[in-house]
C-alpha cells in the first residue's frame, strides 16, 4: 500500500513538474522523438538535439527568473519567447560550424555549466548569503536521484524486453535504443524537474524546500568523516610538493596545472557542501582550508603565467588562468560573509567571457599559438618570407615551441591559417619534411633505463606458407621489445626426414654489454646440441 502511495505521489510530482516547467517539457519531448526519428531513419540530427538541450535549459533558467522576480503571466511569456529565440540562434550558429569541432564541444560544455549554476543562483538573489550552498544540496540530490531512479529503470525494461526477445519472439535491436532513448531523454530529465522545489524568495522556507536542501546523514558524515580529512591530508602532501619544488621543477611541470586546477575545484565543491555542517572540525576546516587555496591559487597562477610567456597561450591554459583569478577573488569575499552571493555570479561573468566571440578561450589562444610559432621560426631563421626552410640543429627549448604551437593548432583545427605551410600538408602531413627534427625527439633517453629483452613467440599452428628453397626447415619466431619470460616448456620438438629434433632457448648466463643476456638457440637431437 505504502509502495502504490508513494508510486502516486512520484508521478503527482512529475505531472505538476510538466505544469510548471512547461516549455522545458515541451523541449524535452521534442528531443525525444527526435532522437527517435534519427534512430528509425538512421540518420541523427545532431545539431538540432544539441539546440533542443541548450533551449530546455534556456526555459529552466527563465523559468527560475519569472518565479524570483515576477508574477505576471505575460513576463512568463516573454521570458519563453526569448528562450526560443535563442535556441532557434545556437542552432544556426551550430548549422554553421562542424558540430564535432574541438571549438564547439568547449563552447558548449561551458554554456550548459554557466546556465546550470545560474538556475541555482538566480532564486538566491537578494537573499541569505548561505542560500546558494543549500540549492546547490538540492540539485547535487536531484541529480543523482534521477540517474538512480533512470539506471534501475533501463535495467528493468532492458531485462524485460530481453526476456521476451529470447523466449517469446524476436524483437528488433532499435527497441533496446528506444527504450533509452524514453528513460534518458525523457524520464531523467523530467523526473530532475520534479525534484525541484520552490525556491523561497525570503526568509520563510515551506517543508519541501527544507526537505529537499537538507543534507542526508549519510552525505553529512561522508563530507564530514571521509572527504574533508582526505583532503586535508592531500593538501598537506602537496604543500610539501610545493615547498620541496619551489626552486625547481614546480615551475614548469605541465602536469602539474591540471592536477592543482582539480584540486581547487574539488576544494570549493567540499566547501559549498559543508556550509550548512556546523561540527567542530568542519568549522575549522570552513575557517582555515579558504586560506590554503589562495596559497595554491597564487602559486599556480604565478606558474601558468611563466608558462604563458615561454610558451604562449593555450585553451588550457586561458581557463587556468581565469579559474585562478576566480578562485582568489571568491576567497576574498568568502572571508566577507555577506559578499558571498556574489562568489557564483562572478564564475557566471567569467565563463561567459570565456566563450564571449573574438576573446573567446579558443580565438585567443589560436591567435597566440600563431604567433608563437611564426616567432620562433624566424628567430631561428627557419621562415624567410613564406619559405619554410627545415633545421634540425635549433635548441630543444625551440623546437619544444615549435612542437606545442603546431599540435594546438592541429587539435584546434586551424593549422591551416598558418600561410607558409605546403597546400598540401593535408595530404602529406610529414613534420620531419616539414620542420627538420621529429616531435618525439625532444625527451632524452638514458641508454640504461632501456632494458635489452624481448619477447619470443613460436607459433606451432598456424606456419607461414612461404619459399624455403635452399633450405632445411623454416621456423616462424615473432621477435619485439619486451621482457623474455622462460616458461617449463622451453623448445619445440619436431621431426624431420624421420628423425625427431628440438628446437631450444634459454638465456645465456653472465654479463655482457649493457646488462643484457644474449637468447641463444641450440638445435639438438637426444638432448646433445647438434
Amino acid at each position: 500500500m505504502n509502495m502504490t502511495k508513494n508510486v502516486q505521489h512520484q508521478l503527482q510530482n512529475i505531472i505538476q513538474a510538466t505544469s510548471r516547467f512547461w516549455f522545458s517539457t515541451i523541449v524535452v519531448l521534442l528531443t525525444t522523438f527526435t532522437i527517435w526519428q534519427g534512430i528509425a531513419s538512421k540518420n541523427m540530427n545532431d545539431k538540432l538535439l544539441l539546440a533542443f538541450i541548450m533551449t530546455s535549459v534556456f526555459g529552466l533558467v527563465a523559468q527560475l527568473i519569472y518565479e524570483r522576480f515576477f508574477n505576471k503571466h505575460w513576463i512568463q511569456w516573454s521570458l519563453y519567447a526569448l528562450s526560443s529565440i535563442l535556441g532557434a540562434l545556437y542552432y544556426f550558429y551550430l548549422s554553421r560550424q562542424e558540430l564535432f569541432s574541438y571549438k564547439i564541444g568547449v563552447q558548449a560544455t561551458v554554456l550548459f555549466f554557466v546556465l546550470i549554476i545560474a538556475s541555482i543562483w538566480i532564486p538566491t538573489i537578494q537573499v541569505d548569503e548561505d542560500r546558494f550552498a543549500r540549492n546547490f544540496i538540492v540539485y547535487i540530490k536531484a541529480f543523482f536521484t534521477s540517474f538512480l531512479y533512470s539506471l534501475i529503470l533501463t535495467i528493468g525494461l532492458l531485462a524485460i524486453v530481453g526476456a521476451f526477445n529470447l523466449l517469446i519472439y524476436p524483437i528488433s535491436g532499435n527497441v533496446y535504443s528506444y527504450l533509452g532513448t524514453f528513460v534518458w531523454s525523457g524520464f531523467c530529465p523530467l523526473y530532475f524537474l520534479s525534484l525541484l522545489p520552490l525556491f523561497p524568495t525570503g526568509t520563510t522556507e515551506d517543508e519541501s524546500y527544507q526537505r529537499a536542501s537538507t543534507i542526508s546523514k549519510f552525505l553529512a558524515v561522508l563530507i564530514s568523516y571521509i572527504i574533508i580529512p582526505l583532503l586535508v591530508a592531500y593538501t598537506l602532501i602537496l604543500m610539501l610538493y610545493i615547498l620541496k619544488s619551489i626552486t625547481g621543477n614546480f615551475w614548469q611541470d605541465n602536469l602539474l596545472e591540471p592536477f592543482l586546477i582539480s584540486y581547487i575545484i574539488s576544494g570549493w565543491l567540499t566547501l559549498i557542501l559543508s556550509q550548512p555542517l556546523s561540527t567542530p572540525f568542519v568549522t575549522l576546516f570552513k575557517k582555515y582550508f579558504p586560506l590554503l587555496l589562495l596559497f595554491v591559487s597564487v602559486l599556480q597562477g604565478i606558474s601558468s603565467i611563466v608558462k604563458w610567456r615561454e610558451f604562449g597561450l593555450t585553451d588550457n591554459r586561458y581557463f587556468t588562468l581565469i579559474f585562478i583569478f576566480f578562485s582568489i577573488c571568491s576567497i576574498v569575499l568568502y572571508f566577507k560573509q555577506t559578499k558571498n552571493n556574489w562568489i557564483p555570479a562572478l564564475f557566471i561573468g567569467l565563463s561567459l567571457l570565456s566563450i564571449f566571440p573574438y576573446i573567446d578561450a579558443i580565438s585567443v589562444a589560436t591567435r597566440s599559438q600563431n604567433k608563437q610559432i611564426e616567432t620562433t621560426l624566424k628567430q631561428n631563421n627557419m621562415l624567410k618570407g613564406q619559405t619554410l626552410a627545415p633545421n634540425g640543429k635549433i635548441p630543444k627549448v625551440e623546437k619544444r615551441k615549435i612542437v606545442e604551437s603546431y599540435n594546438y593548432l592541429q587539435k584546434v583545427d586551424a593549422w591551416k591559417s598558418l600561410s607558409f605551410l605546403p597546400k598540401n600538408v593535408e595530404e602529406n602531413d610529414n613534420f620531419v619534411s616539414l620542420f627538420g627534427f621529429s616531435p618525439y625527439s625532444l625527451e632524452e633517453s638514458k641508454a640504461q633505463d632501456i632494458q635489452a629483452s624481448f619477447r619470443l613467440n613460436i607459433d606451432k599452428n598456424s606456419p607461414l606458407q612461404l619459399p624455403i628453397t635452399g633450405s632445411d626447415m623454416f621456423f616462424h619466431i615473432h621477435m619485439e621489445e619486451g621482457k623474455f619470460e622462460s616458461t617449463s616448456t622451453s623448445s619445440l620438438p619436431f621431426s624431420y626426414d624421420q628423425q625427431n629434433y628440438q628446437l631450444v632457448w634459454k638465456e645465456e648466463p653472465g654479463e655482457h654489454e649493457n646488462n643484457s643476456q644474449p637468447l641463444m638457440l641450440t638445435l639438438e637431437q637426444n638432448n646433445e646440441a647438434i
